[in-house]
């Protein structure tokens, strides 16, 4: 069965300018055949066979000792600078830069999962992340994710943001809560975002903030049932694709190639930010 998290729907339904249509169908490709595009990515350069053995790993395991420190943007450059520090102690030859791009991307992602339980606490809502939802079609895909929390009948997604600019109204995220809304049928929701220890919770819609999402009531009637007609469209072209040869150049980039490396070891590494997901899938 084909199977997509809630957090994917936002570039699934192209709302996501970070991460493309294209590629989200081609991740639902990799699950359902793997080995066909494992090899054909070797074919193409886009993965490179190398003598060399990875010490990413090793630098992950740094890394991994300072990561809950991680608490707002101002903690990012004392964590990247020990982090490196220690690696260079080991591994006084190895290159780091793609590995610090890596890092700074999982600085980003940890922060966010650092602040939800303190924002939560703050707000007193129920904590989500205790249940996995899901939802399988008659057509044969499913849905399926953890939301952050809840606050009675309300859908509560929590965002951190990397910078005041970034506290804004994004589509991809009120794709993600309508995902939520969907799968546990439920019909209001919220997007509450965070930067740097200021909460935005507006019920009232404003410049930067939706507030309270009812899909009972427009403008969010309208926009939902558009992204139900869309995740159906989605699935729809997968199952399109799967029956022929998808072409991985509306995906990958050839001046950006080789994505990974794969060592002697059988080890994936080098692995340019924005395709682990990818290379865990024909791991």
């Amino acid at each position: 069965m084909l199977s997509l998290e809630i957090s994917s729907l936002g570039s699934a339904c192209g709302k996501n300018p970070f991460e493309s249509r294209n590629k989200t169908i081609f991740t639902q490709l990799c699950k359902e055949q793997k080995n066909k595009y494992k090899n054909l990515m070797f074919l193409n350069g886009i993965v490179l066979l190398s003598d060399k053995i990875s010490k990413d790993q090793k630098f992950k395991d740094i890394y991994n000792h300072y990561k809950n420190s991680a608490k707002s943007t101002e903690d990012f450059s004392n964590i990247e600078r020990k982090v490196v520090e220690t690696f260079k102690k080991e591994e006084p030859n190895e290159p780091v830069e793609n590995l610090v791009k890596v890092m700074r991307n999982d600085l980003r992602k940890d922060c966010g999962k650092n602040n939800e339980n303190g924002i939560i606490k703050r707000k007193s809502y129920k904590k989500g992340n205790n249940k996995l939802w899901t939802y399988k079609s008659e057509r044969g895909w499913e849905l399926k994710g953890f939301h952050d929390a809840s606050q009675e009948e309300t859908v509560i997604e929590v965002k951190t943001r990397m910078s005041i600019n970034n506290v804004r109204k994004n589509e991809y995220d009120l794709y993600q809560l309508f995902g939520y809304l969907f799968v546990m049928q439920k019909t209001k929701g919220k997007i509450v975002q965070m930067f740097n220890n200021e909460i935005f919770d507006s019920d009232i819609m404003t410049t930067k903030e939706y507030g309270m999402v009812d899909i009972t009531l427009e403008p969010f009637k309208s926009k939902y049932k558009i992204f139900m007609r869309e995740v159906n469209a989605f699935f729809e072209d997968v199952v399109f694709y799967s029956e022929r040869t998808y072409d991985l150049w509306n995906v990958f980039d050839k001046s950006l190639c080789p994505i990974a490396s794969y060592d002697r070891d059988g080890i994936y590494f080098n692995i340019k930010p924005g395709f682990e997901k990818i290379i865990k899938l024909i791991i």
